[in-house]
């Protein structure tokens, strides 16, 4: 049996996480794109969590793009501390 070397294990999550990343924000952007001016209108009202109460679609929608902004800070961060340059920005960080 063969064990993978370190290197080959390192750039398969790589990988693996960057294809995961990417359907993830394909997913949120079509998603975000197919939402119709009525419904964002909508939910200020609707029985939500107390945190969430009195905020509309809109609103919540920003602050989930507030909320991957500051983990993506987070991680380029790391990176740099770990040396490593971060890659820059793309398609999918246009919201």
């Amino acid at each position: 049996m063969r064990i993978p070397c370190k290197n080959a294990v390192r750039e398969e999550n790589k990988k693996l996480v960057s294809t995961y990343l990417n359907e993830t924000y394909d997913y949120v952007l079509t998603s975000l794109k197919g939402l119709k001016d009525d419904f964002l209108k909508q939910g200020k009202d609707k029985i939500k969590p107390w945190y969430l109460e009195g905020h509309t679609h809109p609103d919540l929608a920003l602050r989930a793009e507030n909320h991957t902004v500051h983990h993506r800070a987070q991680a380029v961060s790391y990176l740099r501390m770990k040396g490593i340059q971060p890659p820059g920005y793309s398609k999918h960080n246009t919201l």
